[in-house]
């Protein structure tokens, strides 16, 4: 039973498995993830849904956003249209390869995440495992998402990689997205 000061927040914790991060699955359609997260307050801003977590932090879901489907073809567009594409959360309730958001370093992170991909946004630097190469189409699956600043993991998340294209300008137009959705 939810504690007072967490009534109407998620009461969920976990770690990945497969497309899905906690009560999260990449793919699932919007109304659908909400119903899961019923009973969870929900604070709504364009394309990203926002929980609170019992026992601290928040949980974001991201759907596409104008900006997302400019950079894709018609058909991923419709695959992916009013469909979970990300999940970050700055919870120490949830993990990404035991990745924990503000228990975790920077630096240790990078040793938990093998092959990934580094992108500075701003004053954030993202690691990205599991992000497709280039190879001239998308590719389906999921991305490992981890945002450090200032030397600690601030939140931990999976995405969809077709959404990537293989294609750095195209990630890092993705990871900007959600940052600036950041509220």
């Amino acid at each position: 039973t939810p504690t007072p000061a967490a009534a109407g927040c998620l009461n969920a914790q976990g770690g990945v498995s497969g497309r899905r991060l906690g009560p999260v699955l990449l793919g699932r359609r919007r109304a659908a993830q909400r119903e899961v997260m019923l009973g969870a307050q929900l604070l709504t801003r364009f394309g990203m849904d926002k929980y609170c977590v019992t026992g601290g932090g928040l949980f974001r879901i991201g759907y596409p956003t104008a900006r997302i489907n400019r950079t894709i073809g018609r058909s991923l567009r419709r695959a992916v249209a009013n469909r979970v594409v990300i999940a970050l959360t700055c919870s120490p309730r949830f993990n990404v390869s035991g990745i924990v958001p503000s228990q975790t370093s920077g630096s240790t992170a990078r040793q938990r995440l093998r092959g990934e991909r580094r992108f500075q946004i701003g004053r954030n630097t993202w690691l990205v495992a599991g992000a497709p190469r280039p190879v001239g189409r998308a590719q389906s699956g999921v991305m490992r998402l981890v945002k450090i600043q200032r030397g600690r993991v601030r939140e931990v998340g999976i995405g969809d990689r077709r959404l990537a294209r293989g294609d750095r300008k195209q990630l890092k137009r993705y990871l900007k997205t959600w940052q600036a959705l950041g509220f």
